[in-house]
This record gives C-alpha cells, sequence and structure tokens, in this order.
C-alpha cells in the first residue's frame, strides 16, 4: 500500500528455490519511468513515516534482513520487458 501511495511500480517477487539462498532470500522487481523518477520515489519511500513505523515495528525483535543488494537494470533491445 506505501508504494502503490507513492507511485511506485512493482514488476514482480521471486524466492529462491534452489541455489546458495535456498530458502532464504527475496528477489522483486520495481519499474521505473527514468533514474531520476527512482531517485525521487525511492526516496520518498525511504522518508515515509508510515514505512518507517512499519519497519520498527518488524524490527522489534531483532533485523528481518541479513542484507541488501540493490541493481539498477536496462533492458536489452531483444527484452520482452523493454
Amino acid at each position: 500500500q506505501i508504494w502503490e501511495r507513492l507511485g511506485m511500480r512493482p514488476v514482480g517477487f521471486w524466492t529462491t528455490p534452489i541455489g546458495e539462498a535456498e530458502g532464504s532470500e527475496l528477489t522483486y522487481l520495481l519499474a521505473w519511468k527514468s533514474f531520476d523518477d527512482r531517485e525521487q520515489r525511492w526516496g520518498a519511500f525511504q522518508a515515509d513515516p508510515t514505512w518507517k513505523q512499519v519497519k520498527a515495528e518488524s524490527e522489534e525483535g531483532g533485523f528481518l534482513v541479513a542484507g541488501i543488494r540493490n541493481q539498477l537494470l536496462a533492458p536489452t533491445d531483444f527484452s520482452a520487458l523493454g
């Protein structure tokens, strides 16, 4: 709901059933209109009071996330998502 309110567009969410991170990894892909759009919306998300409250409450018993990897991807000319 926070992402929707801030105009963020999730493309999909995946777990890792096989591999090094089996059962412990969540990957998601967000679509952006541009790099500037990403900077503005991600910054607004990080500063959002509702997100800060939800995050703090979810981490009362300890961190839920061991690590975060952030990548920006550019579609190729032959990508179905281009």
